[in-house]
């Protein structure tokens, strides 16, 4: 907020809580964001979710109607701008690791995304967090910590408490490191996605796509393991089919090859 102020003058700005109503002091931050964005002299709006916090996965259920919010809310040529940073990436990136994800997983955190009629922009994941807690100090800026980010109960605050300090004492660059390396992977997707975007319009059955869409098996079998594995992802991916699991995935393929004699 206070680095957009100069840019009031060309852009309607407005803050948007959402209030999850998990925490104890929930309405204490809601009322802060409220005050700051008065202060800011900002638009403000404030959602409200209702969470069930004994059901499982209550981090991703958050985030899914979080961002379910923002969808719904976003108009053409609007902006959402959240303050993920260069700490951000490096836990999203170690925590898609630990789950085994592919390319678009290691890639973590993209600067921009379409959502809704608007975008999802990242303009601070080049900065680290102890950057912007330097500039946050430097012009005497007031925030509130979430208590929940102390819980390391939840997986990403286990490696941001736990594990990350520990390979920052051994290598105090791995947030940048580790920054470039999603960063690579963000660029080896895009490769991913053109060459299978090549093989598509060579095994494709028909020019509608729907979820009954066909792939040529005899122009599947041409390509290479690798190279059919990454078509059949973007097939799915077209069809708006779930994506099939790594060792269905390979045993797909090991069944083509077998079948080509």
């Amino acid at each position: 907020m206070h680095v957009l102020q100069s840019y009031k003058e060309r852009y309607q700005i407005t803050l948007w809580h959402v209030n999850h109503g998990l925490q104890h002091n929930a309405q204490t931050m809601e009322d802060f964001a409220s005050d700051q964005a008065h202060f800011y002299g900002l638009g403000y709006r404030v959602d409200r979710l209702e969470l069930n916090a004994e059901k499982g996965n209550l981090e991703a259920r958050a985030r899914n109607q979080r961002y379910a919010l923002f969808a719904q809310g976003l108009q053409a040529e609007d902006a959402l701008l959240t303050a993920h940073h260069m700490n951000d990436q490096a836990e999203t990136l170690l925590l898609n690791m630990m789950r085994g994800s592919g390319p678009a997983g290691l890639r973590a955190i993209a600067t921009d995304n379409p959502l809704g009629s608007g975008i999802l922009f990242r303009p601070l994941l080049d900065t680290t967090r102890n950057e912007i807690e330097q500039y946050a100090d430097f012009h005497q800026l007031q925030w509130i910590e979430d208590p929940s980010n102390a819980d390391c109960h939840f997986d990403r605050n286990y490696l941001r408490h736990e594990v990350l300090p520990v390979i920052l004492r051994r290598w105090p660059g791995a947030n940048q490191q580790l920054h470039r390396v999603s960063e690579l992977q963000s660029e080896a997707e895009q490769i991913q996605a053109e060459l299978a975007l090549i093989d598509w319009e060579q095994a494709v059955c028909g020019s509608n796509v729907s979820e009954h869409t066909r792939l040529s098996i005899k122009v599947l079998q041409v390509l290479s393991p690798v190279r059919q594995r990454n078509l059949i992802r973007y097939w799915l991916n077209q069809c708006g089919v779930k994506p099939v699991g790594y060792k269905k995935l390979h045993e797909l393929v090991r069944q083509l090859s077998f079948n080509r004699g």
